[in-house]
Formats: structure tokens, C-alpha cells, sequence
């Protein structure tokens, strides 16, 4: 589904009924993130600063969060420490 296509808009419970087992929005989101980068770009052009729009910017623990950084950060130090291992054990 498409936005400005043809195709009228089906609604995904829709395609449910109709035993489709995927249903992708190629441009949804590419739409969505086009509007979102216009404006956010708009503010410091007029504005000079980006401090009106902070409250509508995702925090640097909500995107940690979102991406499972902690994660990763822990697998890293993991690994880090075992390589530290394999290391010591060769010089010994």
C-alpha cells in the first residue's frame, strides 16, 4: 500500500480477513521522514537554534533504549575481556 496511488486505501484488518500474510508500506515512512527532517531543519534556519523543538527529539536514553544499546555495550566489554584473556594467556 502506497500513499497517492490508485489503489484505494485498505485498512490492515482488511487484508486479515483477505489471508494476506504480508503487507508493506514501501514509502510510509520515507514520507513521514521527509516531513519530519523539513521541519526539524526549518527551526535553527529561523530560529537559529534547535532549542524549540527539544521536547519533540527523542532523549539519548530513549533511542539507547530503542536500539538495545546496552546490549551491545555489554557484549562489547565481553569480548573485550575475553580477548584481553586470549592475550595474557599467550604472553604467559
Amino acid at each position: 500500500m502506497k500513499e497517492f496511488g490508485k489503489t484505494t486505501y485498505i485498512a490492515t484488518h482488511r487484508f486479515v480477513e483477505l489471508k494476506y500474510k504480508i503487507v508493506i508500506f514501501p514509502m510510509t515512512a520515507f514520507r513521514a521522514t521527509l516531513k519530519v527532517n523539513t521541519d526539524v531543519y526549518a527551526e535553527p534556519s529561523k530560529k537559529g537554534t534547535q532549542v524549540g523543538i527539544l521536547s519533540e527529539l527523542m532523549s539519548r536514553e530513549n533511542i539507547y533504549n530503542f536500539i538495545d544499546y546496552y546490549k551491545y555495550q555489554r557484549a562489547n566489554s565481553t569480548t573485550l575481556n575475553k580477548a584481553k584473556q586470549i592475550i595474557l594467556q599467550r604472553k604467559g
